[in-house]
């Protein structure tokens, strides 16, 4: 999307209004959902164009600023527009106002940084905008994908402690009127439900225990790695995170290039941009050697990570002096292999869980019923 599309779309169609309907659209799996205030990727999306449009049709800054804190309906980002606002009042530029806050990341505080270093802040500002419309985008085909295989999953973990907290221990009872010998398959399912009865607390603890662990784990550089390259190399999964990153990386590389920063720049602020050890491991191993004066297709030919598609698109991006333009080709390749797995992901995954969790249910029945049906054969009847 170049200035002028956006700039059209702008003006055709009220960002505010759209916003509005497109919450009043939104089901439990798309919805942005946030338990405390945020500026997430759709009101930061919202927040750039607007002042891109503002801007642009010769609005200074302060009454740009003015206009989106009327126009925003929630206190949260009234507060942090007033604070950038109160801060460039005390004669800070936007970029140290926007850092000021605490509420923009690296890259959008590099982004602005450049945009008025290079008196291209309008084109930044455009930039922005469609990078966070693109996550919020990502984001949704992500969850759309998920959501669905997670809903079953959910009810099928609460159909089986159902059944195994309620439904087996009065089976247990019926048994135990009747006495003699329980099929191997019926003592195995009761050997598991006594088995979470006493120890649920116990299991609970687990649980909880382990999610702390993993969370302080990802928390530190090395642990997170580990996770990471395992993760990579996960059938499938290891594929569709795999183009997920990819996908963001060559986006904002894309839309840096394309504001003219240079190279060397641009992976500098996705490096900090994105939590990923393996990533920025060959952002880092490309800036050294870019340095020394080696091209970056260079770089990534002898990387193992990158796949053989992004080494051809930026090999020939080099050689044809237009790398931004073969970034965004990319970040668009990638988004489509999203969306192809996501596609997998629905068709397959779906009725394979359904089949798990009807097998399971499956299974405790027939073995909760196999002592019935035992002793209705060995109960004789008067003739």
């Amino acid at each position: 999307m170049n200035l002028a599309e956006l700039k059209k779309r702008t003006e055709t169609n009220s960002r505010a209004k759209e916003a509005a309907a497109e919450e009043k659209k939104e089901t439990i799996w798309n919805k942005d959902i946030a338990l405390t205030p945020k500026f997430g990727n759709k009101e930061k999306a919202v927040f750039y164009q607007q002042l891109y449009v503002l801007l642009e049709a010769g609005v200074d800054i302060n009454s740009s600023l003015n206009h989106l804190i009327k126009q925003s309906k929630k206190p949260y980002i009234k507060e942090m527009i007033k604070k950038v606002q109160e801060a460039l009042q005390t004669g800070n530029s936007i970029q140290e106002a926007m850092e000021q806050t605490g509420d923009f990341s690296n890259y959008e505080v590099y982004s602005v940084r450049i945009g008025e270093e290079s008196g291209k802040l309008l084109e930044v500002f455009a930039n922005l905008s469609e990078y966070f419309e693109e996550k919020v985008a990502q984001k949704r085909e992500i969850m759309s994908a998920i959501s669905y295989p997670l809903l079953i999953i959910n009810a099928a973990v609460a159909a089986v402690l159902f059944m195994i907290f309620f439904i087996i221990p009065v089976f247990e009872g019926i048994f135990t009127r009747f006495g003699g010998d329980l099929p191997y398959l019926t003592r195995q399912v009761l050997s598991v439900s006594y088995f979470f009865r006493e120890n649920w607390l116990i299991l609970l603890l687990l649980v909880v225990g382990l999610a702390v662990l993993i969370s302080f784990l990802l928390k530190r550089d090395r642990p997170y790695e580990i996770m990471e390259t395992v993760l990579y190399k996960v059938p499938y999964l290891g594929a569709f995170f795999y183009q997920t990153i990819m996908a963001k990386f060559s986006n904002s590389m894309a839309l840096l290039l394309g504001a003219n920063v240079p190279l060397v720049h641009a992976l500098e602020m996705n490096k900090a941009m994105f939590k990923s050890p393996v990533l920025n491991r060959n952002i880092d191993e490309a800036i050294e050697a870019l340095i020394k004066g080696e091209n970056y297709s260079e770089v990534v030919e002898r990387s193992k990570w990158f796949d053989e598609n992004f080494k051809v698109f930026i090999r020939i991006g080099e050689e044809s002096s237009k790398i931004g333009y073969f970034f965004k080709k990319l970040s668009g390749e990638y988004r489509a292999a999203i969306k192809h797995q996501t596609s997998i992901l629905n068709t397959v995954l779906e009725p394979l869980l359904i089949i798990v969790l009807g097998g399971i249910v499956g299974v405790i029945l027939v073995s909760m019923y196999l002592p019935m049906f035992e002793i209705s054969t060995q109960m004789s009847f008067p003739d």
